[in-house]
C-alpha cells in the first residue's frame, strides 16, 4: 500500500478517480484544486486551482484518457487537459 502526497495540497480532497487505463489518478479537492498522479510513478504530473476556490463536485475521463472533465458545486463545467 502507498499514499500519493503533494506539497501544494492546501485542502482536504472531494474526489478521486482512475484514469480509464489506471495509470493515472486524479483528484479535486474543496478549494477547487485539481491533482493528477503517475501510479506507476508514484508522483504529482499536474495541477490546477480553480479561479473561484470552490469544491470540486465531480471529475470524469474522456475514454481516451488524455483529458478530463470536471465540473464544481456552483454548477460551472471545464476540461482540463
Amino acid at each position: 500500500m502507498f499514499s500519493f502526497t503533494d506539497p501544494c495540497l492546501e485542502k482536504t480532497l472531494s474526489l478521486v478517480t482512475y484514469s480509464p487505463f489506471g495509470n493515472y489518478i486524479a483528484a479535486g479537492a474543496i478549494n477547487g484544486q485539481m491533482l493528477v498522479w503517475d501510479v506507476e510513478k508514484k508522483n504529482t504530473v499536474s495541477r490546477k486551482k480553480l479561479e473561484n476556490e470552490v469544491a470540486i463536485s465531480g471529475l470524469k475521463w474522456h475514454p481516451s484518457g488524455k483529458d478530463l472533465a470536471f465540473c464544481d458545486v456552483e454548477g460551472h463545467l471545464g476540461l482540463y487537459e
